[in-house]
């Protein structure tokens, strides 16, 4: 596909946006991203797209991700900082609709948003019609960026693939703890904690001969691994802070990768 084909389907995700089926736009614009990565209008339509659909997080990063590509595109800033206020993230919002304004001082809903957001600031109110992304009407000049083209690639898909391995994660973790529960249960039983740490060797080599122990061992190798490699390129693709990297893989190590992905997914992202 050429990029000519790209801003074709960027075309036609607009009319998919406009006439209401944003589900057939985020195909389109993911059709559109794998064959162009840099194109600022995609990553706009794609947060759009993604904002109708109710994946707040995932509009905020694909309209960030504009931003990023067309520093310069005040429909980008704005329409991020429509995200962020209906986020209720007001300051970074403000911020974003001030830098649109100083691009195009005449943009009449930009400054509207600017002033709400002034007036509503410290209190906690809750707007009956929240302003809503528009459409592009123009393209914007593409300009590099340090974010990872593949994960761009991936869309809405990356995130679901680390809800997948915390999951996964998880039933790892319940398998190992049925592997030891059975093995103590065959050994007799232990009386106390202090009895457990006594025997723990002779537990876990009982344990590495029960059926289920290499089930449980490769879905858990699988999923940290995994959660560690997520966490690491996320990281540095969103520009998080590099120290999230550090729980994740204490947590991995220690078999609790399923509780250290869901919080960086929660909150590491809106760091």
């Amino acid at each position: 596909m050429s990029k000519q084909q790209a801003r074709e389907l960027i075309k036609q995700a607009e009319k998919s946006i406009k006439a209401e089926n944003p589900q057939v736009a985020l195909e389109e614009l993911r059709q559109s991203i794998l064959y162009n990565p840099k194109d600022p209008d995609a990553y706009l339509l794609l947060g759009i797209a993604l904002a109708q659909t109710d994946n707040p997080l995932d509009a905020e990063n694909a309209l960030r991700k504009a931003t990023q590509l067309a520093p310069n595109s005040a429909k980008a800033h704005y329409n991020l900082a429509v995200q962020l206020y209906a986020q209720g993230q007001r300051r970074k919002a403000l911020a974003e609709v001030q830098r649109s304004l100083e691009l195009e001082p005449e943009r009449k809903s930009s400054a509207e948003l600017a002033a709400r957001i002034r007036e509503e600031d410290g209190i906690d109110i809750v707007d009956p019609e929240p302003p809503t992304p528009t459409a592009i009407t123009e393209t914007s000049a593409p300009s590099e960026t340090d974010a990872i083209p593949f994960i761009a690639r991936f869309g809405p898909a990356w995130t679901w693939f680390a809800w997948f391995l915390a999951g996964v994660s998880l039933v790892g973790a319940i398998l190992y703890g049925y592997v030891f529960s059975q093995t103590i249960d065959s050994m007799g039983g232990v009386a106390n904690m202090k009895d457990i740490l006594a025997a723990s060797q002779k537990i876990a080599d009982a344990a590495q001969r029960h059926p289920l122990y290499p089930v449980a061992f490769s879905i858990g190798a699988v999923s940290n691994l995994g959660t560690i490699i997520f966490v690491m390129f996320d990281v540095v693709s969103r520009r998080r802070n590099i120290m999230w990297i550090l729980p994740a893989g204490f947590c991995t190590c220690t078999g609790f990768a399923w509780i250290i992905l869901p919080i960086y997914l929660l909150f590491g992202r809106n760091k």
